[in-house]
């Protein structure tokens, strides 16, 4: 039996598609800032602008341990069809739970919880945003 041989370029071409979808994954993060005007979020490479969320569009807003797998089916930007809304994750298990006025739910991950409750408190208690919308 004999095999032809391949050439460099066949092999090349080859590894570069699972190279390239390896590197997409890698590349992915979750940007997320938090000051006294609103929450701004974007899931990095496929958002490539910054999305603000003003706090008077808010109605509340808490820390709050989820299930990844079961309230989303999974870490990327997904849809929780049983009225969790949409989720914005990299890994982990802890959110940022916003409720909008309008009824709209966001989950934001976050490896940062205590910080971003600390940032919340403050905020409240410096009175840029309202108590209300943090209990």
């Amino acid at each position: 039996v004999r095999h032809s041989p391949h050439s460099i370029s066949e092999i090349a071409s080859g590894a570069a598609v699972p190279a390239a979808i390896v590197i997409l994954f890698l590349s992915f993060r979750l940007d997320t800032i938090i000051d006294d005007t609103g929450i701004y979020y974007r899931f990095f490479p496929i958002g490539l602008k910054l999305k603000k969320i003003d706090w008077s569009e808010i109605k509340k807003v808490h820390i709050r341990m989820y299930l990844p797998l079961a309230e989303y089916g999974g870490w990327g930007i997904r849809y929780g069809f049983s009225g969790t809304g949409w989720a914005y994750n990299i890994s982990g298990n802890m959110g940022l739970q916003i409720e909008l006025k309008t009824g709209k739910k966001i989950l934001i991950g976050t490896q940062q919880s205590q910080q971003i409750n600390d940032f919340l408190i403050q905020l409240t208690k410096d009175r840029k945003i309202e108590r209300s919308i943090t209990q």
